[in-house]
């Protein structure tokens, strides 16, 4: 679990290469496009893992509650959130599905009042871009 938690801590903000990743690849952009999308995929199947333990009942659905607000919270600096967090959110929520749903300790409360409430405010602003 904690490898988990660690790897969910290093989900970077936006899938912008980092100043360290344009350095190692400064000459190979194709390596550096391998590299983002290696990236994006381990931070996927991170949600998925992430999913697979709730489901398993290693996680509660509390800890989901938060890694899901997390994701489509607005940046510190009252930016939205980058698309790749909201990819993980939703790989997320497919992943637990209804059983997340049903869970009888307020999963679709969660649902209903605030992430989905949230994914439509996004929504408004993907479509004012």
């Amino acid at each position: 679990l904690n490898t988990v938690q660690e790897e969910y801590e290093r989900l970077p903000r936006t899938m912008a290469p980092t100043e360290e990743q344009k350095q190692k690849f400064k000459d190979d952009m194709d390596g550096l496009s391998t590299e983002m999308i290696r990236q994006k995929y381990r931070l996927l199947a991170n949600m998925t893992f992430i999913g697979n333990l709730y489901l398993r009942n290693m996680l509660s659905m509390k800890v989901v509650q938060q890694v899901l607000k997390e994701l489509v919270d607005n940046e510190p600096d009252g930016t939205l959130p980058d698309e790749l967090r909201i990819h993980c959110a939703c790989e997320l929520l497919t992943t637990i599905g209804i059983t997340f749903e049903e869970d009888p300790k307020g999963g679709k409360k969660f649902l209903d009042s605030r992430f989905c409430p949230r994914l439509a405010e996004l929504a408004k602003f993907a479509k004012q871009d």
